[in-house]
């Protein structure tokens, strides 16, 4: 993390975290804990658009664990679950 940093969490499964604060207190860090649903719709679409933009300015990438076809959502929905995969499982809805 860079110093002067942000780290925004939406998401978790678990209720704890180890979170190293020396190390992220020496370089600045702020971390931030969002719920998404407390937002209002504009709130939400500006996000979205600022997501968008970094996404365009190839400043932003996501692991991709595994892509599965549509007709395979319920596999893609046992594998969420089960927690065997780190990062993002998409769905292919042109397969």
């Amino acid at each position: 993390m860079a110093v002067g940093g942000q780290i925004s969490s939406y998401g978790s499964r678990d209720l704890t975290a180890d979170i190293p604060v020396r190390d992220l207190r020496l370089r600045c860090v702020s971390i931030r804990f969002l719920t998404l649903h407390h937002f209002s719709i504009d709130v939400l679409q500006s996000i979205a658009a600022g997501i968008n933009a970094m996404l365009e300015a190839n400043l932003l990438q996501h692991r991709i664990a595994r892509i599965f076809p549509l007709n395979d959502i319920a596999a893609a929905r046992e594998a969420l679950e089960s927690g065997a995969v780190r990062g993002k499982t998409l769905l292919d809805v042109s397969a």
